[in-house]
C-alpha cells in the first residue's frame, strides 16, 4: 500500500486526498490509512525526500513506456522541469538487490534517451533504510 500511496501523490500536499481515495476505493481500512499517513509523514519529514515531491516538477506516475518488441516499463516516478529528467524508483523492502535495483533504474535512463532525453539522473528511494535516497 505504501508504494501504492506513492505512486498517486504527485506533491506534498496530495497525501489526504489520495490515502482517503485508497481507503474509499477498499484498499484499506480507516485504521490501515492512519498506520500509513503516519509512514508517509515520516517518510516525507526526510530531507532528502522532499525535494522529489516539490510542485516545481511535472510529475509523471505509473506511466508505461512501450517498446517496438511490445515490451513495456513502468518507472515509478519521472519528473520533468525544462532540459532536467529525474527518474524515481521506490523500494519498500531492503537495498539486499540494489545492484539488481540499478540495473533496472539504468534501463529506464537508456529507454528515456532513446526518446530524446538527455539530462537524466535516477534515484533509488529505499523506504526501510536509515539513508534513503541513493543516486544512481
Amino acid at each position: 500500500l505504501l508504494h501504492e500511496a506513492l505512486s498517486k501523490i504527485h506533491h506534498l500536499s496530495d497525501k489526504e486526498r489520495v490515502l482517503e481515495s485508497l481507503k474509499q476505493d477498499g484498499l484499506m481500512n480507516q485504521s490501515l490509512k492512519e498506520k500509513l499517513e503516519i509512514r508517509i509523514e515520516e517518510l516525507f519529514r526526510e530531507e532528502s525526500i522532499q525535494p522529489f515531491f516539490s510542485k516545481e516538477w511535472e510529475v509523471k506516475t505509473e506511466q508505461e513506456i512501450l517498446q517496438p518488441d511490445g515490451e513495456t516499463y513502468v518507472p515509478d516516478r519521472i519528473l520533468l522541469k525544462e532540459d532536467l529528467v529525474q527518474i524515481v524508483d521506490y523500494k519498500t523492502g531492503s537495498d539486499d538487490l540494489q545492484k539488481k535495483h540499478e540495473n533496472q533504474i539504468n534501463n529506464y535512463a537508456c529507454l528515456l534517451q532513446e526518446m530524446g532525453y538527455r539530462n537524466i539522473e535516477k534515484f533509488l528511494i529505499y523506504t526501510e533504510e536509515k539513508n534513503k535516497v541513493r543516486k544512481v
